[in-house]
């Protein structure tokens, strides 16, 4: 294994609950790198649900397409690990009190933290800062978590150096390298395809890829120090300060429009007056503007007789859209004239529905609104329900020569004789 490389990873400082800090180092051993071979081959069953993509698109079935490739993101992720790094993490983590590290400053607290682990795990040559000041650091850590990656298991009072002796034969992957997913679809994996083809179906993928990012952005305050910080938000909006602003809100209804006879079903499940008029309107002076439009599918079956021994079952999709309004105040009212993409200052914004196309409604709330509670979960695709048109093959129920039993047949499939 060769001596020690101790080296100390970027000490990084983030919001901890409670309103401390996080004190983020340890030791990265970095042993060999593997790379795949450039031409590899596609897995079958990923190639098969690839191949899907292109199928659907070439039937002009563009929301199935789009389910198969978000379906397809989830299976196997948005990237693909072409490079990895072989070795072991030793990694020590200190939940500091914010008022120490507001004492100190972020600086000098890093520069305190890097010390203290050289000293905790007895690497010589790297402790340049005094007793006192890393006995103060160490008395205001209000708790620690070890981790280790690769090796024996790490106790407390284990010498670093055995750890690392241990990591020859129980090595770890500790970073990686890829491209990402839609990247490998391409003629040279799909010969047999048409290259607008080939790259529509990447397109679709990253278009997934895509939208999986936006549906996990949470914007908010990202500065723990302003009384607006949203411990959710990983993207910075600009709602740390500003002033509060009113705004007006007349209600919302939804209106239903049939796209197939006997659609009426979906209709009444869907349309929703205005619960401050009672009709499908706005009262004044608000105005109604068009929040969202859906396509709502329902599949039946039917059966008919084609003649004394012929049954015929028919597979049936009814169709809907669905357009959601929202009442809204005058066109001089601020933040949500300027083209519904975000919240106000001093608001935040949360997601409410997904749509069956996969448009994300988010609905915005004062800041702290929403301070409580754990950490909201990724939301993972797909976003886009599958579309029911055209998977279904007209059945015919035919009876047996020999018995009175029925057999099935499907009329899209049938063999020569």
């Amino acid at each position: 294994m060769g001596p020690l490389r101790a080296r100390c990873l970027t000490v990084e400082f983030t919001a901890a609950p409670g309103g401390g800090a996080d004190a983020l180092r340890g030791v990265r051993n970095h042993v060999y790198t593997v790379k795949a071979r450039p031409d590899f081959t596609l897995d079958p069953g990923f190639a098969r649900q690839a191949e899907e993509i292109a199928e659907a698109l070439a039937n002009n079935q563009t929301r199935q397409a789009t389910y198969l490739s978000e379906r397809l993101v989830r299976i196997y992720g948005t990237h693909v690990i072409t490079t990895v790094e072989a070795g072991a993490l030793l990694v020590h983590e200190d939940y500091l009190k914010k008022s120490y590290v507001d004492q100190v400053g972020k600086s000098s607290a890093s520069a305190l933290a890097g010390d203290s682990f050289f000293s905790k795990y007895h690497i010589p040559g790297n402790s340049t800062r005094k007793t006192e000041e890393r006995r103060m650091y160490e008395g205001n850590v209000t708790d620690c978590f070890v981790q280790c990656h690769g090796g024996d298991l790490f106790f407390p009072g284990m010498p670093l150096q055995k750890w690392h002796e241990s990591t020859h034969n129980n090595l770890v992957a500790i970073d990686r390298d890829g491209l990402p997913l839609h990247f490998i679809l391409n003629e040279e994996a799909f010969p047999h395809l048409s290259e607008p083809l080939v790259r529509g179906m990447a397109f679709s993928v990253y278009r997934a890829i895509k939208r999986y990012y936006e549906m996990n952005v949470r914007p908010g305050c990202t500065e723990p120090d302003s009384e607006n910080f949203n411990f959710q938000a990983n993207t910075e909006d600009g709602s740390c300060e500003g002033l509060t602003t009113e705004f007006s809100f007349g209600g919302v209804f939804q209106l239903c429009t049939s796209l197939t006879p006997n659609a009426d079903v979906i209709c009444n499940s869907y349309q929703q007056t205005n619960p401050d008029t009672g009709h499908f309107s706005c009262r004044e002076p608000f105005t109604s503007t068009l929040l969202l439009t859906d396509v709502k599918e329902q599949d039946y079956s039917k059966q008919k007789w084609q003649d004394r021994n012929v049954c015929e079952r028919a597979n049936c999709v009814i169709r809907a859209r669905i357009d959601t309004y929202w009442c809204s105040g005058s066109k001089n009212t601020a933040g949500f004239s300027e083209g519904f993409q975000s919240c106000p200052l001093q608001f935040s914004q949360h997601l409410a529905a997904i749509s069956d196309v996969g448009c994300a409604v988010y609905y915005c709330v004062m800041s702290k609104a929403f301070t409580e509670g754990e950490l909201q979960p990724v939301l993972l695709p797909p976003y886009t329900k599958p579309s029911l048109s055209g998977i279904y093959d007209d059945t015919v129920f035919m009876p047996s020569e020999e018995s009175e039993s029925w057999a099935m047949f499907n009329q899209m499939n049938k063999l020569d004789p």
